[in-house]
C-alpha cells in the first residue's frame, strides 16, 4: 500500500508549501491529501484554486473563525502536517514592527490554538527572519514557549532563497515542530541537513523548469511586448 500524507494549508497564499509537498511526493513516490486550506485574500485564492484540484478540500476562510465551527475541526483533526505561513508584517524591519500589539501579529496565537486543538504530528511555520529577533528576542521566545508547553520539540533554522536555486536573496526563518514522543529519532531541521537533501533531488521534478516561461501554461496568448528578456 503506496503510503499517504495528509496536511493543512494554513494563511496558504498561493500555495507555495503544497507545490513543493506535490513535486516531492511525486519523486518519493507517496500520495498526499490536503484536508484543508485557510486563505481571506481575494487574489491568492484566485491563484490557489486555479493552481490546484480543491473540488473535495475543505476551504476553512479566517482562521480566527474555524473555531466556531466543531464539525469542521473534527474532519481535520487528523493530519500528518500542518504549514503556515503566518503574517509577517509586524515582525519585518520593513513595517512598524509591532509585533503582537498589531492584529496581523496576534495570529500566531491562533495558529497556535489551532495546533493545540488538532494535534499535527508535525508543522512547519515560515516568516521573515526578523521575528527571531523582534523585540531582542523574546518575541519568538514566546511563540517558542507556546508551542513547547504542548508537547513539541522545536527545531527552527534560516533558510535564503539564492542558496536554492532561486535568482532572488530572500532570507526567511523556518519552524519545525514534531512530538517529544516521534518515532523518528535524530531529526535535523538544520540549514546544512536541508541542503543536503535538497541538492539531492534539484535534478529531478524540483527544478525540472529551465525558465519562467516552463511554468506559463498559455505563454502563446501574451502579447510578446510584455515579456522582459
Amino acid at each position: 500500500m503506496r503510503k499517504q500524507i495528509t496536511f493543512l494549508d494554513i494563511f496558504s497564499g498561493i500555495g507555495g508549501f503544497r507545490k513543493a509537498l506535490e513535486l516531492l511526493s511525486k519523486d518519493n513516490d507517496f500520495d498526499i491529501e490536503c484536508l484543508g486550506f485557510s486563505e481571506i485574500d481575494k487574489y491568492a485564492l484566485e491563484s490557489y484554486t486555479a493552481n490546484f484540484d480543491i473540488k473535495r478540500e475543505i476551504s476553512l476562510g479566517d482562521l480566527e473563525q474555524i473555531f466556531d465551527h466543531k464539525n469542521i475541526l473534527k474532519k481535520i483533526n487528523n493530519v500528518d502536517i500542518l504549514f503556515g505561513g503566518f503574517p509577517c508584517q509586524s515582525y519585518s524591519m520593513m513595517g512598524n514592527q509591532k509585533g503582537f500589539n498589531d492584529d496581523r501579529g496576534g495570529l500566531i496565537f491562533s495558529l497556535i490554538r489551532l495546533i493545540n486543538i488538532i494535534n499535527p504530528k508535525y508543522f512547519i511555520l515560515e516568516n521573515v527572519r526578523n521575528l527571531f529577533f523582534h523585540n531582542s528576542g523574546k518575541t519568538y521566545k514566546q511563540i517558542k514557549l507556546h508551542l513547547e508547553f504542548m508537547g513539541y520539540k522545536i527545531q527552527e533554522t534560516f533558510l535564503d532563497t539564492s542558496d536554492f536555486g532561486i535568482p532572488q536573496k530572500r532570507k526567511r526563518l523556518f519552524i519545525f515542530g514534531y512530538y517529544d514522543h516521534n518515532p523518528i529519532e535524530n531529526i535535523d531541521f538544520s540549514n546544512d541537513k536541508i541542503s543536503m537533501h535538497f541538492n539531492k533531488v534539484k535534478e529531478r521534478s524540483l527544478c525540472k523548469y529551465e525558465n519562467v516561461l516552463d511554468n506559463l501554461v498559455e505563454t502563446n496568448q501574451v502579447d510578446d511586448n510584455f515579456y522582459l528578456s
